[in-house]
């Protein structure tokens, strides 16, 4: 990455520039601890800036995922929003999988 890229991340992690997306009321699932946290993603240029619930950020877009189901993507761990039932490709067992959908 280059110098200029490192800055926007962190100028729009301090709140002075606006973010490029934020999912709204998202279900975090921490792979290693299996918990499942409710939180806010804000997103800049495809990189997470913050996954702090109030961090307080601007954000051009929007989407509020409270009734959507997630969709784990192996590819560098990410999570992308899909309106299908909760299906992982990667390291979760299906144990932790059955109960994240009892969650949701």
């Amino acid at each position: 990455r280059s110098f200029r890229e490192i800055k926007d991340t962190v100028l729009t992690g301090l709140g002075k520039k606006p973010c490029d997306l934020k999912l709204e009321n998202v279900r975090l699932v921490n792979v290693c601890s299996r918990e499942i946290y409710a939180t806010d993603i804000y997103i800049r240029k495809g990189r997470i800036i913050s996954i702090c619930p109030d961090a307080g950020l601007h954000a051009k877009r929007v989407i509020p995922c409270a009734l959507q189901r997630a969709t784990l993507l192996r590819r560098h761990g990410t999570v992308t929003r899909k309106r299908r039932p909760l299906v992982a490709r990667s390291r979760i067992s299906a144990a932790a999988l059955r109960a994240a959908a009892r969650a949701g």
